[in-house]
């Protein structure tokens, strides 16, 4: 991890919280009622996010009569920032895009996703699925993610959220000659991640 993505990650963070603190408590009165109107989620927000990833990926070479597998499993922390947008329709539920990129790891992996969910006492919970894009040393590739997660009024237009998301980025594949003959070579990878979001958002 470079030193501009750690301290553009500390930056973001530590901007969150200072929202956090400057504005007043989600606190109940002496009424049992909200201190403030809960947010309004439509509109637009941004936010940064924590978490752990876990993956694996498969690669097989063939070639002169025989072919060779690897497999490989990694771990590793995942962090950075987002941006989106949501409409809330009046029965409570909710539409959205967000895109997001990670910015602690060396994977560069990022996501365009749509979301879907619904609000129950303040809380929303929802569905998430797009495209996962990562920089995987000279090309990039693409894949596929879906998810799951909710999240929370904490503060006056700041949220707190947990996510699960799950990562397959499609098989690559492809020829080289080597003067002597033909090698075949195909890969793929998928990868979880278990994070956590602070979003502020701009309505």
């Amino acid at each position: 991890m470079t030193a501009f993505r750690s301290n553009l990650i500390s930056a973001t963070f530590v901007g969150m919280l200072a929202a956090l603190f400057a504005t007043p408590s989600a606190a109940d009165d002496e009424y049992g009622r909200l201190a403030y109107a809960p947010p309004i989620w439509t509109g637009l927000y941004v936010g940064a996010h924590l978490g752990y990833a876990w993956g694996q990926g498969d690669a097989n070479v063939s070639g002169f009569g025989m072919t060779v597998g690897v497999e490989a499993h990694g771990s590793d922390a995942v962090g950075g920032i987002q941006i989106g947008y949501n409409w809330q329709t009046p029965g409570g539920y909710l539409v959205g895009i967000e895109a997001d990129y990670d910015l602690l790891s060396d994977l560069n992996f990022g996501t365009v996703r749509g979301r879907f969910g619904f609000l129950a006492n303040h809380v929303l919970v929802y569905g998430t699925a797009g495209v996962a894009f990562a920089d995987s040393g000279p090309d990039n590739v693409v894949g596929l993610v879906i998810g799951a997660g909710a999240e929370i009024p904490v503060w006056r237009k700041t949220t707190a959220g947990l996510e699960a998301l799950y990562y397959n980025f499609k098989e690559q594949s492809g020829t080289i000659n080597t003067g002597f003959g033909t090698v075949h070579y195909s890969a793929d990878a998928d990868s979880f991640v278990i994070r956590g979001r602070l979003n502020y958002h701009f309505n």
